[in-house]
C-alpha cells in the first residue's frame, strides 16, 4: 500500500491542533497528523487526544500509517 502525499501537521497541545484545523485557517481538506506511538512524551499528543480534537472540530478520522521510528501519521479529512 502506498502512503498518500499530503500536508503533515504536528502540534504540542490539543488547542494548537484545534487552531491548525480550524475552518478559517489555510489548512487543506485532508491532512496527516503526526503523533508518537505508545505513551506520549512531553509536548506530544496521544492518539486519543487527536481523536477528541477531530471529533470536536468536525473532522473525520481516517487511516493510520507508520512513518518512521516511533511516529504514526493519522489521516483526517473535513466532514
Amino acid at each position: 500500500m502506498t502512503m498518500p502525499r499530503m500536508k503533515r501537521i504536528t502540534a504540542s497541545s490539543e488547542q494548537e491542533l484545534e487552531a491548525r484545523l480550524s475552518a478559517g485557517s489555510d489548512c487543506p481538506d485532508e491532512v496527516m497528523i503526526v503523533i508518537g506511538t505508545g505513551r506520549a512524551a512531553a509536548g506530544e499528543l496521544t492518539r486519543d487526544c487527536v481523536r477528541r480534537v477531530l471529533e470536536r472540530s468536525g473532522w473525520q478520522v481516517g487511516r493510520r500509517y507508520t512513518l518512521y521510528g516511533n511516529r504514526v501519521g493519522q489521516v483526517a479529512c473535513r466532514a
